[in-house]
């Protein structure tokens, strides 16, 4: 049975900080995208976009405005 999460395009601006930030630490500990995005209920390719910017420029470089 599936569980229904709510958009993520819906969230406020303080819950999607908090889900980059624990995708972040997500990858630290050893988890991957598809587990990542399963946990946080967004889409692998948003984690992957998160974890990149992370990865390139560390923290302020993820993403603080809308982009979808």
């Amino acid at each position: 049975m599936a569980i229904s999460l709510p958009d993520a395009r819906k969230l406020s601006d303080e819950v999607l900080e908090a889900l980059r930030l624990r995708a972040v630490r997500g990858f630290q500990l050893g988890f991957t995208e598809t587990e990542l995005a399963d946990i946080l209920g967004v889409c692998r390719e948003t984690v992957c976009r998160w974890w990149s910017a992370y990865a390139a420029g560390g923290f302020d470089a993820l993403p603080h405005d809308r982009t979808g």
